[in-house]
């Protein structure tokens, strides 16, 4: 499964991806930390240049996705409970030890959906493949996620804010 989110933010020649992957994370937990307090474009701003991303895109871009974010959260399940940035770490059932963060967790009454987010630039026609690489990092959350809270993770995605979509990932058994 994909969806659209918003539209495509523009980004600058020779940007940092990886302080823009930064600074964009970090303007999505701002605005899922506190959802009475929305982010304003100066404080995106503010983020986006502290984090070395000022020059990279433009804070009403980046607020316009997170505010379609926002709207495709809650027209596909409602007034999720949220928390970003959560930490995570198991022993999982294999043996093998995660330790990650999750980029945004919400809370439905039936279970969890967890959402990563990656800015990464690339078209929806690469958002399979770039679902592969990360389909075992998503499926390590889930398990651990799983066994700390005895809830099941109902559904796992990755949000591409740059590229303006999501696609879903079918998880493995842990």
């Amino acid at each position: 499964e994909r969806v659209t989110i918003g539209k495509r933010i523009g980004v600058a020649r020779g940007t940092d991806m990886a302080a823009l992957g930064t600074a964009i994370h970090a303007c999505i937990a701002a605005t899922f930390t506190d959802e009475g307090a929305p982010l304003s474009a100066d404080e995106v701003s503010a983020i986006l240049s502290g984090l070395g991303a000022g020059d990279s895109v433009t804070s009403k871009e980046v607020l316009a996705q997170i505010q379609s974010l926002q709207g495709w959260i809650a027209g596909k399940w409602g007034n999720p409970e949220a928390y970003a940035e959560i930490p995570v770490e198991a022993v999982l059932d294999t043996g093998q030890i995660i330790n990650g963060r999750i980029d945004l967790l919400l809370k439905v009454a039936s279970g969890w959906i967890l959402l990563d987010h990656k800015a990464n630039p690339q078209a929806a026609d690469q958002w399979d493949r770039i679902a592969d690489e990360y389909a075992g990092q998503l499926n390590a959350y889930k398990c651990a996620l799983e066994q700390a809270t005895g809830q099941p993770v109902l559904e796992s995605w990755l949000f591409f804010p740059i590229s303006a979509g999501a696609i879903r990932i079918d998880s493995i058994g842990h």
